[in-house]
């Protein structure tokens, strides 16, 4: 079947760089003791491990302030990222920025379900750079702008995963912007782009990205950083020196980060986050697996199964196109012949190193790939969480794996010579694989790919390093008052 195209209005990409020399400006007065608040509730995954979170609110004039952790309600409630929010907070002594604690947490807006299919991202990247006591240049802009819009660039890499469903426009303005760390940098960048662009031009946007001066990687130990979700990413300038990963110009992390605004967490192989080589929001610079696909509606499957559509013992076949090629691509598996224990759907899918997929390695080329995600999360499309979408493994052609904690035999019968359509076998059993003796034929794979037992790759920043001695401590950072130009600040320390 031919992709599915949706529907689109146009949008618009800009590219901003700016540089100041501004005096410092006076001395903020002294940080309240205690504040009622409202805003979006943002969370933000710091990348230093497994359920390392960020929370903040981010109010109504663009200041994020951190909060202690995830907000609950009086009856105790957790309430998730993305929801309209109202708190007293007492500040961290000595902040503004901060919470120490928070209480009377209320909700005044439901966080809404994230669509991602059919949208208009109209997106704005500001790239920055520092003057003044610590000056660092910012990173090229033309270079940018050839990275997102050029021929090959991120815009058509986004065209050719979603199936037409996200698309970025060529279409771009130039004006000049700001500075360095998630929160503080998008306060400042964000007052400089309203004072360069008019009060209103940033409306126009409904995502902000920014660029983070060259030599910053050390300092804020990430290639990329996002709302997960929202609709405001960062990006290191710089390569990490032993991976050689890089920030805004690697097509697979300006992804993930922008995929994490639409709910995305990042992919898992063997228990080890990161560790997906099919899909940018593991470590590859791929299209997403299907289960990522199918959360953002960018691809539907060729069949859902269950125990009542899949008897044990009996072997159904199903024709694939490999994911490039068809937004109609993959078997869904309800795994809940497995009872109490039924707590992940499986997905299976056929990648080849063709379109968005160009870059997979040859170890998931013209395979089948087979994912698991947890239950809860995939059998609901407004559930929020990571649902640890993992690799569990690759099969080529003639091969067969049994995967024993679902009592399924996936097998690759045939790719055609094109690699344009493969038969697949299942088979669930209910004591032993034997049930299903028509597909053990051939070579057994293993239940996890090869790559997923080598070392971790995570964490992704090798050459992490203390902010070098020429830079001022870290502190509490205020923002200039609106009519002042940006100048150099610092950020709150991490809580």
């Amino acid at each position: 079947m031919a992709p599915r195209l949706g529907f689109f209005v146009a949008s618009a990409l800009a590219l901003c760089a700016l540089a100041t020399g501004a005096a410092p400006p006076p001395s903020p007065p002294s940080p309240p003791h205690a504040a009622v608040l409202g805003g979006r509730l943002i969370l933000k995954d710091s990348h230093k491990g497994p359920g390392a979170v960020r929370w903040s609110l981010l109010k109504a004039d663009g200041e994020a302030i951190r909060l202690p952790g995830r907000p609950t309600t009086e009856t105790g409630e957790a309430l998730d990222a993305g929801a309209r929010i109202s708190l007293s907070c007492r500040f961290v002594p000595g902040s503004r920025y901060a919470c120490a604690a928070v209480s009377n947490v209320r909700v005044t807006k439901l966080a809404a379900p994230l669509v991602a299919a059919g949208v208009t991202l109209r997106t704005l990247t500001i790239v920055t750079s520092l003057s003044g006591s610590c000056t660092r240049a910012g990173a090229s802009v033309a270079a940018v702008q050839t990275a997102l819009l050029g021929p090959d660039g991120f815009a058509a890499f986004f065209r050719n995963c979603s199936y037409g469903n996200m698309l970025i426009d060529t279409k771009r303005s130039k004006a000049p912007i700001l500075a360095c760390n998630e929160d503080a940098l998008a306060t400042v960048a964000t007052r400089a782009a309203r004072a360069k662009l008019g009060k209103g031009a940033l409306d126009e946007y409904t995502h902000l990205s920014f660029v983070l001066p060259r030599g910053m990687l050390g300092a804020c130990g990430w290639l990329g950083f996002a709302e997960l979700p929202g609709s405001r990413t960062w990006f290191s300038a710089d390569t990490e020196k032993k991976t050689g990963w890089k920030g805004i110009f690697s097509k697979g992390t300006y992804m993930q980060e922008l995929l994490h605004n639409f709910g995305l967490y990042h992919g898992w192989a063997n228990g080890i986050e990161y560790n997906d080589l099919t899909t940018s929001m593991g470590s590859a610079d791929v299209c997403p697996s299907a289960p990522e696909l199918s959360r953002l509606g960018w691809a539907r499957p060729v069949a859902e199964l269950a125990a009542a559509s899949l008897p044990a013992g009996e072997v159904r076949e199903f024709s694939l196109p490999p994911t490039y090629l068809s937004d109609v691509n993959h078997l869904r598996i309800q795994t809940d012949w497995l009872g109490d224990d039924y707590n992940k759907n499986v997905f299976v899918a056929l990648r080849v190193a063709r379109g968005g997929d160009v870059e997979l390695g040859p170890k998931f080329d013209r395979k089948v790939s087979v994912h698991e995600i947890g239950r809860r999360i995939d059998n609901s499309f407004r559930a929020q969480g990571d649902p640890r979408v993992s690799v569990i493994g690759a099969i080529g052609e003639g091969q067969y794996t049994v995967f024993q904690d679902y009592s399924l035999v996936v097998r690759t019968e045939h790719l055609n010579p094109d690699a344009t359509l493969a038969t697949v076998g299942l088979c669930r059993y209910a004591a032993s694989p034997a049930e299903c003796a028509p597909l053990l034929r051939g070579a057994a794979t293993p239940e996890a790919p090869p790559e997923a037992m080598e070392p971790p790759l995570y964490p992704p920043i090798g050459d992490y390093a203390p902010p070098p001695v020429d830079m001022p401590p870290f502190g509490d950072y205020a923002p200039p008052p609106y009519d002042e130009p940006p100048v150099d600040y610092w950020p709150p320390p991490p809580y």
